[in-house]
Formats: structure tokens, C-alpha cells, sequence
């Protein structure tokens, strides 16, 4: 998939286009000239607007997550983990129903070249990290109920990758080139549980498959001025976008 954030500003149109809405929307013109009925034509763009629909809400709900120069409460730049240190607040719209016994964690991850996540041993207590790509499409579940309780060490790649996978790693491979790692560790919501949580937390790791084994500072990439409003619940901006422009 085409970064679709790559330029400061980008158009609705440029939006569109650069997304599966775009693809299909384009053929119109030819359709039209070929006589396709009116009707027929509305419903290929109905189609296409709910096709790509999802892919558009997800890819806007990662750019507003982490088109950040640092890790806040519930953002953190790409390639990066934030860790959320309590129940989200009640006001928090970036997500629908999110979880009142848990503590996330969430890393947007950029699949043009591979990249390796690991965690630790978690004996005792639930975790998940759900890995979803722009589909929203949940492909894997890592944590208590699918693959255990032992440290585990991961690697994944995007569309087209071709390379030996690294001895002790387990190869996840995905359709869009930006993967989404939520992460659920559950906590009570004590002093002395929550302390045990950070730690945990603290040792959720993702980095280049260049960089694994060797010392590695993260630098967070410049932020990017997209042309669309970053506190604002994703639907609205797409409403937003209008058809026009």
C-alpha cells in the first residue's frame, strides 16, 4: 500500500486516490463512456466507497495515533510502543469500547522492511497483543489463550517480502504494508499491581529486523502536516473529506 501521508499536504481527491475507494472510483469515466447505465454506475461507486471504507478509517485512526513527535497517553510515533499506565479515560474517542480491566499498549508498525516484536515471559496473568492490518482483519492473537505464557519473539513482514527468517523467530506475514500490535495486559487497579504491569510493559519490544541483536536508538520520523484534523473521531474526518477538492 502507497503511504498515503508520504507529502505535508494532500488533497481529497489525492486522498481517495491513493486508496482502494480511489482505484475502483476511477474507473468510472471509462464505464460512462461505454454506456453503462446511470444506475448501475451509482452502485459501482456505493461499492466502492464501502469497499475501501474500512481501509480508509483504519489508515486514518494510524495517522492519528502516530503522526507524533513523542509517546503520549494513548499515541506514540511509528515504529514505537506507548503504554497506556491506567484505565483509559472515559472522554477517550480514539477507540470504540475500550477495556476497563486492562492496560494497553499499542505500536503502529511500518512493514516496508520487517520488523521484529518480542515480549516477555507472562505467568499468572492474561495478555494479548491483537495484530491487525489495515483491513482491521485480526490474521494472528499472541498472548494467554493462543500461543501461552512464554517469551516469544516475532517477526513481520509486508506485501512481497522474500528473506530468510532469523533462527527463533516466528514469521507473520501481512497483506497492507501498516500493521497495528494492540496489546492487553490485565491489571488491577492497585498501587502494587499496576508497578507489576509497568514492568511488563517496559520489556513490549518492537524493532528493524536490521537492527535486532545490535544496539538500536529508536528515532521517531518528522511529523507530518496531512491536511486533516488529528483530534477528531475518524468517521467525522472522513465526512470531512467530502467528494470534492
Amino acid at each position: 500500500m502507497h503511504d498515503l501521508f508520504s507529502r505535508s499536504v494532500i488533497s481529497r481527491r489525492g486522498f481517495l486516490a491513493t486508496t482502494a475507494v480511489g482505484t475502483l472510483a476511477a474507473t468510472l469515466p471509462g464505464a460512462l463512456a461505454a454506456n453503462t447505465a446511470t444506475d448501475e454506475a451509482l452502485q459501482i461507486a456505493i461499492d466502492a466507497y464501502i469497499y475501501g471504507y474500512s481501509l480508509v478509517t483504519t489508515d486514518i485512526t494510524r495517522l492519528q495515533m502516530s503522526n507524533v513527535a513523542k509517546a503520549g497517553l494513548m499515541s506514540a510515533p511509528l515504529g514505537s510502543f506507548f503504554n497506556v499506565r491506567g484505565y483509559p479515560p472515559a472522554t477517550y474517542r480514539g477507540v470504540s469500547a475500550t477495556n476497563a480491566d486492562t492496560l494497553y499498549s499499542m505500536a503502529w508498525l511500518d512493514l516496508k522492511e520487517p520488523m521484529v516484536f518480542s515480549h516477555p515471559e507472562i505467568k499468572d496473568r492474561f495478555f494479548n497483543f491483537e495484530l491487525v492490518d489495515l483491513w482491521m482483519v485480526v490474521k494472528h492473537s499472541v498472548g494467554t489463550n493462543t500461543t501461552g505464557t512464554a517469551a516469544a519473539t516475532y517477526l513481520f513482514t509486508g506485501p512481497g517480502w522474500k528473506g530468510e527468517v532469523p533462527k527463533g523467530m516466528i514469521h507473520i506475514a501481512y497483506p497492507t504494508r501498516y500493521l497495528g500490535v494492540l496489546g492487553r495486559t490485565y491489571a488491577l487497579d492497585t498501587p502494587e499491581d499496576l508497578a507489576i504491569v509497568h514492568k511488563l510493559q517496559d520489556q513490549y519490544k518492537v524493532v528493524p529486523l536490521s537492527a535486532y541483536g545490535k544496539d538500536y536508538t529508536f528515532v521517531a520520523p518528522p511529523v507530518a502536516d496531512a491536511g486533516i484534523k488529528m483530534d477528531e473521531a475518524p468517521q467525522k474526518v472522513i465526512l470531512g473529506l467530502g467528494l470534492e477538492g
